[in-house]
């Protein structure tokens, strides 16, 4: 950057610009954006591709009202490069050939990146990259599951173990309903229309989760009971409505996460650190604890957990649908 130019400059843009100046030029910048399921889906993703093309990886962690918590807050970061500071508006200063793509941006999601012309990149998403260079479901997982929680959520994680008989059949059951907004992500209603973090890029929200209300779930539940007569069942939800109605009709059969969680992150503080701390943990269980899973359609979170069993964990829709759900799609198309 030429003197003139860096008039006016704040101090942390000098210093991000610094930090840019010493990366290597055959870097891949990741913004994951949104939230958890869809920050851990593009994570997973570039790592992936970053390692398969021999790139150098960084991932620039933006908390906001989708995830108001840092990454390292969640997991182990000391293998991996993180900022938690915007560099977008400063990578032509660096690399003037710099290739950027924003899947979140309208009419750019799933633009191929053109990884194998040598030159850094930089991508924002919430969303599974597509690249010259074919990364697999298994790569994508197998990068997922890399990832070492941090001891807080691992004390989470325990916690829910510990409800846990020996020996006991469990299905895990993942139920994604809440279609108010507002209480999901609290204080997106503040951010303006054009904000690519706003309401308007939530996408049809209502229509998708009104599909995997709890009462879609039971008939699922209640022939997964017929096979295994002395299953229990672990209940991660969006909506405490779904574990108390649940409680209701199968009784202590349900392992759910302590009303006292439910009731902290319940309110403005959902998505912040201890939440989303809490959260992880949950879909860690998920993943990694249960013997079938009954799953929502539309959620990146059961996506995830559906990755961090390695995809080997029996699973199901439990939502009503008349379509092919992205689990049942992937299967069928065989990728390898």
């Amino acid at each position: 950057m030429a003197a003139a130019d860096i008039r006016g400059t704040s101090h942390r843009d000098l210093e991000a610009i610094e930090f840019l100046r010493r990366l290597p030029r055959d870097v891949l910048l990741v913004e994951p954006f949104h939230g958890l399921g869809n920050r851990l889906r593009a994570v997973a993703c570039a790592a992936a591709l970053a390692e398969k093309s021999k790139r150098t990886l960084v991932i620039v962690w933006i908390p906001d009202h989708h995830i108001n918590s840092s990454m390292s807050a969640l997991f182990d970061v000391r293998n991996l490069t993180v900022i938690e500071y915007h560099v977008s508006h400063l990578l032509t200063h660096v690399w003037p050939d710099i290739q950027t793509y924003d899947y979140n941006a309208h009419g750019r999601k799933d633009e191929v990146l053109l990884d194998t012309i040598p030159g850094p990149l930089y991508v924002r998403s919430a969303y599974v990259l597509q690249s010259k260079t074919r990364v697999s479901e298994p790569e994508i997982s197998a990068q997922l599951r890399n990832l070492m929680p941090a001891n807080k959520v691992m004390q989470y994680f325990q916690v829910l173990e510990s409800f846990l008989k020996q020996n006991i059949f469990v299905i895990g059951v993942h139920i994604r309903m809440n279609t108010d907004i507002e209480k999901d992500v609290p204080g997106i209603s503040e951010l303006p229309d054009r904000d690519p973090a706003g309401i308007l890029n939530m996408g049809p929200v209502v229509r998708q989760r009104s599909r995997c209300h709890y009462e879609f779930f039971v008939p699922h539940m209640d022939a997964a009971l017929r096979k295994h007569p002395h299953a229990v069942f672990f209940i991660s939800s969006d909506s405490y409505e779904a574990i108390s109605a649940m409680r209701a009709i199968y009784g202590d059969r349900v392992i759910s996460n302590t009303v006292d969680a439910f009731e902290q992150c319940d309110g403005k503080f959902r998505r912040w650190e201890t939440c989303v701390q809490i959260c992880l943990a949950e879909l860690l269980f998920l993943g990694t604890k249960t013997s079938e899973l009954i799953i929502s359609d539309w959620s990146s979170a059961s996506e995830l957990v559906v990755r961090f069993s390695a995809r080997k964990t029996l699973h199901k829709s439990g939502c009503v649908t008349n379509r092919v759900s992205w689990f049942v799609w992937m299967y069928r198309k065989g990728d390898p």
